[in-house]
């Protein structure tokens, strides 16, 4: 089964790092794995946005799924065939986000394989988050917008404007949150109010339009 993955991440992020080296060998092998770091690099904080679009062009496959360094669920095949399936569909796999506490995190790189809702807490799903599968024509003419800077709430307007034009797929699987630090930004409140302009525009296909023509032109490599 032929599907790309694009993962954003920063490497040199010593927890991260770790995790993401305990999660990469979970993908299968014939899957294309991008992994993109954020082109702009503002002080401003991470820009996810950025980071996934500028892997746009390198997408080899239909199917495509985004996929955050952090994160794992088990049952991605059975969502990449829901999308193969049904034109015009996006998926988010997941209806539980429960994220491991810090203890839980380290025993399971150092090697512990169950999974299991104990030492942690459950996380509200944030759907556009976390992993979204859907066709490479959808992320080709919705990429995320670059005004999100620092994480939070790009991928959560994403999934507004996308709930838009598309059927959504809610699955019912567990997404398992490793620990790791989170980075903190002042971005939280210019990034709340774009976000309710997404909300509202998310009802009506013409005010999603005229929403998406304002987002900045692409980042593109080297640039």
């Amino acid at each position: 089964m032929s599907v790309s993955v694009i993962v954003p991440r920063t490497p040199g992020i010593k927890d991260r790092d770790e995790i993401w080296q305990f999660l990469r060998p979970r993908f299968c092998s014939s899957w294309q794995i991008i992994e993109t770091d954020d082109p702009i690099k503002s002080p401003l904080g991470f820009n996810k946005a950025a980071a996934i679009n500028i892997a746009i062009p390198h997408i080899k496959h239909e199917v495509v799924i985004v996929h955050d360094s952090d994160v794992w669920c088990d049952d991605l095949c059975k969502y990449i065939n829901v999308v193969k399936n049904n034109d015009g569909v996006f998926v988010t796999p997941h209806n539980i986000t429960w994220k491991f506490n810090q203890e839980k995190t380290k025993r399971l790189l150092d090697g512990e394989t169950l999974y299991s809702k104990v030492d942690g807490e459950p996380q509200p799903v944030n759907y556009g988050g976390g992993i979204v599968l859907l066709r490479k024509v959808m992320l080709e003419q919705h990429p995320l917008d670059l005004r999100f800077q620092g994480w939070g709430a790009e991928d959560s307007v994403w999934y507004q404007e996308l709930k838009t034009f598309y059927k959504f797929h809610k699955g019912d699987s567990i997404l398992w949150h490793f620990y790791h630090k989170e980075r903190s930004h002042d971005r939280k409140e210019i990034n709340r109010t774009l976000y309710n302009r997404y909300v509202k525009a998310a009802k009506n296909i013409n005010d999603m339009k005229k929403l998406m023509l304002e987002k900045p032109a692409m980042i593109m490599e080297g640039k």
